[in-house]
């Protein structure tokens, strides 16, 4: 029952931030809907009541009283309040109102008159459940209403069965419901935490662990038009002739360099700095509240330290990098935040290459850049973690309560349903177990039923146990699509059971007090059943349960009051239904979509080196042969420092849609480096020889590569034909297989060193890796090449 708290005190703070803000809109419902049915219930007490004290005294006070809890309920909610003081605001008016309503039951009762019934009091402490507050806060303030509620209905009113039967079943079912209050923090935990992992994600670059460039710009939009961010500079280092470190070592050790380089700049970086890798061996820097000459010398001081990097990886050769800075001068308003931050990216860009032109290996920084006045921003950027995965917008996305996408909503469905059996069960088995203790309570009270009435009880309490068993059957039943509705029928057999046992056996409304068929609505409730089931199964049944208690017994204030407070009790869990399940469509939504934009490049669109690791995972595992095909442009640097970061990304593109095209179904492509792309290959081949397959996949390989130039074609930008080179290892996976992360790396070091083949041997050409068996697992797959 108790729930673990996130291990940083720092996250554990903004989960409780975020859930409790999450529940604001549901506990001003609540409370709206309770207050106004109490002023209700004040006015029959002024202006109805058949009694001159009540309608003297005990109304208007009674109507001050409430006014004055529900003041303070609204007040809680309050934005400027902090969240520990909301809360307890929020429960102390609670805990008010239910005291106000047992005085004014008392003061009733001794004067005669028709009292409040006890279920009011009871539902009231039970709006908590609903109200999406932390278990640790909700466990013992339920549990001392009840017990406050149940001493004090002992000590001052003379307690017959019915209000023993009441106070008891009430208990249990606020005990009950508390497995609710578990199971919404527990989800909310999980889906906060696997937000916040999927955000890092989409947020960090996976080769250097430092923030990419989705992060880099999301930062910079935001210190463009921010104010205590001026001045804003950006500086944008480029590692010189990396290109040729790469061709000379590999992509391993060039790998390994970068790493080395990124954790260097992170550690010689001030507190306010904010690096970032850009792309291939690309880096930004963002400088805050400094001025350009200091931007210029932080610049020239992380370049020097770029310098020293060599004995952190194998590789004993200097790197140097060239940089532009650029800084803004003055904020832009909001909307033009787009539009600035492309034109500070734009003058670095230049600057940048004003120092590869001129000599590399130094710092240019430019005339200061001004900011783009507001409404000027045409240009729509990529879509990026910061602006189609908040809430506010998923907010829009989301209000039909189903996504657009068929799969989607398939999906969706199937994890909601999964994550509701769980409550289904426990629910099912609280209830039986309360039943159990009411049951066992009555057997003591209940001396006067003839033989007959007797058994037809002992019959309606067995279809009562039959419903709540069969609920308890459905919830562990696989498949689950028709769950949901089986549970609803399970259920209705129980109040059907409950009702026909209190208005029709004789004292029956002694043995089953009106809450009992309310808690089983309620429970429906709160055991993620869809809306398009649930609310339907829940007005049918409400009303039934409801309109026989008025039709078929005597009405009078006591009863009214009753039923009006069942009302407004399975409206508020009905309303708390929907709106959780419209935040778990939100958040799901959310994490899916980071979890998308983790997995994709920026520029390009296609899966990133992560995403592409997990495929050739899993297709390794499989039986399919494979073959993993790594492509390099040829020369795409000497055009990038030619043309800009610009037209080199309209060109990778370009490059990008037509690798996509070229592929076949099964297989896989993706951009793993600046102008490097690798492709999966899978098989099987048509032949059945080795060479006949290294053959099939060399034409496969070579077909894939030359895509490259319809790229060129795409983006028209390009001047004359563009090449690529290409390394390609296969390998035949098999079950069974244990080290695959081994297996991986072998793979890409095979393809690697035959792309720099390919390289050295003139460029624009397929280079398949030598065959051998891997060293990893003797018994493993053959890698042929």
């Amino acid at each position: 029952m108790l729930i673990a708290a996130f291990d940083d005190p720092a996250t554990e703070e903004r989960f409780r931030q975020s859930f409790y803000a999450d529940g604001r809109r549901l506990r001003l419902e609540a409370w709206t809907a309770v207050s106004i049915f109490s002023l209700i219930v004040g006015a029959y007490l002024t202006f109805f009541s058949p009694a001159e004290s009540d309608r003297s005294t005990l109304g208007p006070l009674f109507l001050v009283a409430v006014a004055l809890s529900s003041g303070l309920g609204f007040a809680s909610q309050a934005r400027p309040l902090h969240r520990r003081i909301s809360a307890a605001l929020f429960v102390g008016a609670v805990g008010l109102q239910v005291a106000v309503l047992m005085a004014t039951r008392i003061v009733l009762y001794r004067a005669g008159h028709d009292p409040l019934p006890v279920t009011y009091p009871i539902a009231l402490s039970l709006v908590l459940i609903v109200t999406q507050l932390r278990l640790i806060i909700v466990a013992p303030v339920i549990i001392t209403f009840a017990a406050a509620i149940s001493v004090t209905e002992a000590l001052t009113i003379p307690m017959g069965v019915v209000e023993r039967n009441t106070v008891v079943l009430g208990c249990a079912i606020a005990v009950a419901a508390l497995v609710s209050v578990h199971r919404v923090e527990i989800t909310s935990r999980r889906t906060f935490d696997a937000d916040r992992t999927y955000c890092a994600l989409a947020n960090t670059d996976s080769l250097t662990s430092i923030p990419n460039r989705r992060h880099a710009e999301q930062r910079l939009r935001a210190a463009v038009c921010s104010p205590e961010m001026a001045p804003v500079s950006l500086a944008i280092l480029d590692l010189d002739d990396f290109k040729a470190f790469n061709d000379s070592h590999g992509h391993p050790a060039g790998d390994a360099r970068l790493r080395s380089i990124a954790t260097a700049l992170q550690d010689a970086a001030k507190p306010d700095d904010f690096v970032a890798r850009h792309a291939g061996e690309e880096f930004t820097v963002l400088f805050c509240r400094t001025t350009p000459a200091d931007a210029r010398l932080r610049t020239e001081a992380l370049r020097a330290k770029v310098a020293t990097v060599s004995a952190a990886d194998s590789v004993e050769r200097s790197t140097t990098a060239s940089a532009g800075v650029a800084t803004l001068v003055g904020t832009c308003p909001d909307d033009a935040a787009d539009e600035t931050a492309q034109s500070l990216t734009r003058a670095a860009d230049q600057a940048l290459y004003q120092a590869k032109a001129t000599g590399r290996d130094k710092t240019v920084a430019p005339v200061a850049c001004v900011p783009t006045a507001a409404g000027s921003s045409r240009r729509k950027r990529a879509r990026g973690a910061d602006d189609i995965s908040t809430v506010s917008n998923l907010r829009a996305r989301c209000g039909r309560m189903r996504f657009a996408d068929p799969p989607l909503e398939a999906q969706f469905r199937e994890q909601f349903e999964r994550h509701g059996c769980g409550s289904r069960l426990v629910l099912a088995m609280a209830t039986l177990a309360a039943f159990a203790v009411t049951i066992t309570v009555q057997t003591f009270l209940i001396t006067d039923l003839t033989a007959h009435d007797q058994m037809i009880r002992i019959a309606l309490i067995g279809c009562d146990a039959a419903g709540l068993v069969l609920a308890m059957a459905v919830a562990r039943m696989r498949p689950r699509r028709f769950g949901p509705q089986l549970h609803i029928l399970a259920m209705a057999v129980v109040i059907a059971g409950l009702m026909t046992q209190r208005l029709v056996v004789p004292v029956g409304t002694d043995l089953v007090p009106l809450l009992a068929p309310v808690a089983i609505l309620v429970s429906l409730a709160l055991v993620q059943i869809r809306h398009v089931v649930l609310l339907p199964s829940i007005a049918v049944l409400g009303a039934g349960v409801l309109g026989a208690e008025m039709w078929v017994l005597p009405g009078d204030a006591e009863r009214f009051i009753a039923v009006g407070v069942g009302a407004i009790v399975i409206i508020i869990v009905a309303r708390f239904s929907f709106a959780m399940e419209r935040l778990l469509r939100i958040d799901w939504e959310r994490t899916r979509i980071l979890d998308e934009l983790g997995r994709t490049d920026l520029v390009t669109g296609l899966p990133n080196r992560r995403a592409f690791i997990d495929a050739l995972r899993a297709r390794l595992s499989g039986s399919e042969p494979v073959a993993l095909l790594l492509l390099d442009v040829d020369h795409l640097k000497a055009y990038n420092d030619r043309f800009g970061h610009a037209a080199g990304d309209r060109f990778l593109a370009a490059t990008g849609s037509a690798l996509a095209a070229a592929i076949g179904p099964a297989d896989t492509v993706a951009r793993v480096g600046g102008e490097e792309f690798a492709a999966l290959l899978v098989g099987p081949p048509v032949g059945s020889g080795e060479s006949a397959d290294a053959d099939h996949w060399a034409r496969r390989a070579d077909w894939v590569r030359a895509a490259i130039g319809g790229g060129s074609e795409r983006s028209g930008e390009m001047r004359g034909a563009v090449t690529a080179s290409a390394g390609l290892a296969i390998a035949r996976p098999s079950t069974g297989l244990d080290d695959l992360d081994a297996v991986i790396d072998d793979l890409f070091e095979r393809a690697d060193r035959a792309l720099y083949q390919a390289k050295h041997r003139g460029r624009n050409r397929v280079v398949v890796a030598p065959a051998r068996v891997s060293a990893v697992d003797e018994s493993g797959p053959t890698l042929v090449g």
